[in-house]
């Protein structure tokens, strides 16, 4: 099991800020980041994950917090080696109890800038809102390597680490041989092919060879120096059948083929609830139905820059975190199976033929196909150890890499389109998997994938 390691920050609720915010003169004043008011109004201009400033003044002391996201979330001061050690022997007290790692939350924000800039207009903008004030910030690494050699290393820890603002340049330091402070990160380009982070509330159109880049470039870039989390979905973006496939008639097969596209690459698959059975966006009906905060700010914030409601809830549509948080469908029962009472956040409309029950049933349900995914990547070793090759990268209707380990190869070939697309070469060899039908060696059917064995 590995546990969920969020050390960024904390609640405004724990104990260690309630004591902080206590008085200017508690020991624990240092361990979160407090300044005074600069010409009567915030420390600086700094704006929040979350939409807004990333200070919020808190009345007791006249003093203002810094929170990279939710107000609820103050940072932690990572400067303060008696924070660190407090970090260090809660993670110890979690591994004494049997975990086996941690996925790490939101890591690289845990370095600001020290020099604290009123604005961040100098700084270029291609990572994150916060780039040149605590995402990736130079000097990071002194309290990551200290992270790994007094915790991970002598504890035998498996991590993942949340990585926004790492480069494929820094792969090394980040999970290289030798150096490196994780066993894996997740990279966040594919899933924010729609977004930049300087042109706020607006969706970015994308090609499939754009997207295609985003993630074969850090299979490129890696070789054999390190390992990936592999992923589509996670709790803080939308559904890929609705982003990266298709709804509706080719629900199905495009979510099988979209698994099929990630599963094999080199890392580790990670599989999201809801994800296995191909799960879509859902239709929230007005502001009022969304509940995460950072989606509620966005409307709230995108609405005072001029956007129009319509524009910010199509927007929302499209990007809210909020698609990924619905219930989980268990099966055609009231609420999906997933409580008797009224749960926090809209159930999905198609629970009832889209939910754990009816694809367990089906041999050929989304559900099943990761199933035959996983008992491939175990029978072929060239899908977990074998180089990685990409083909037909300028293609905006197919997708394909090649894996190789010695003398076995394997390709995984994709179509993203609803029409047949014919390869410009034949690949013949045992068909290892196909999401559908037959495949003659040439011609892939709509949102069909194949893995030959060449």
């Amino acid at each position: 099991m590995l546990l969920d390691l969020v050390v960024n920050h904390t609640s405004d609720e724990h104990p260690w800020f309630v004591e902080s915010r206590s008085s200017l003169s508690n020991p624990k004043r240092d361990w979160y980041l407090w300044k005074p008011a600069h010409e009567g109004r915030e420390p600086t201009r700094w704006p929040s994950v979350f939409g807004g400033s990333v200070w919020e003044r808190d009345e007791l002391t006249g003093e203002y917090y810094f929170h990279t996201f939710s107000r609820k979330q103050p940072d932690l001061n990572w400067e303060n080696p008696q924070v660190r050690q407090a970090v260090y022997d809660m993670m110890h007290w979690w591994i004494d109890r049997g975990i086996a790692g941690f996925r790490v939350d939101a890591i690289t924000f845990i370095k600001k800038n020290p020099k604290w800039p009123d604005t961040l207009d100098a700084y270029p903008k291609n990572a994150s809102v916060l780039d040149g004030g605590c995402c990736n910030f130079p000097g990071i690494l002194d309290h990551l390597r200290e992270l790994r050699d007094q915790v991970l290393v002598p504890r035998g820890m498996v991590t993942v680490a949340e990585s926004p603002g790492v480069a494929p340049a820094e792969l090394a330091d980040y999970i290289g041989e030798g150096r490196g402070v994780f066993n894996m990160i997740f990279t966040f380009d594919h899933v924010d092919v729609d977004a930049r982070f300087d042109q706020p509330y607006h969706y970015v159109p994308w090609t499939l060879s754009i997207w295609k880049s985003r993630m074969t470039q850090w299979q490129s870039d890696l070789g054999d120096n390190g390992w990936l989390g592999l992923y589509l979905e996670n709790h803080d973006h939308v559904r890929s059948v609705s982003k990266f496939g298709a709804e509706g008639l080719w629900r199905e097969p495009s979510a099988k083929t979209l698994a099929t596209w990630y599963f094999l690459m080199r890392g580790t698959p990670f599989i999201y609830q809801g994800q296995e059975l191909g799960m879509t966006n859902t239709p929230f009906e007005g502001i009022g139905e969304y509940r995460d905060v950072s989606s509620r700010n966005a409307f709230r914030d995108g609405l005072a820059a001029g956007k129009s409601e319509d524009h910010m809830l199509d927007y929302l549509a499209k990007r809210s975190r909020d698609h990924s948080r619905t219930p989980l469908p268990w099966d055609a029962s009231a609420q999906a199976g997933f409580t008797r009472g009224v749960p926090w956040i809209k159930v999905h409309p198609d629970y009832r033929s889209v939910n754990v029950a009816s694809a367990q049933a089906r041999p050929d349900s989304v559900f099943h196909h990761y199933r035959r995914l996983i008992a491939l990547r175990k029978s072929r070793p060239e899908l977990v150890h074998g180089g990685f090759e990409e083909l037909y990268a300028e293609s905006d209707a197919v997708g394909a890499y090649r894996r190789h380990l010695g003398e076995r190869t394997s390709v995984v070939l994709a179509n993203f389109t609803a029409e047949a697309q014919r390869l410009p070469r034949a690949h013949r060899g045992d068909v290892l998997l196909a999401s559908s039908g037959r495949f003659d060696g040439q011609t892939l059917a709509p949102w069909q994938s194949v893995v030959v064995a060449e």
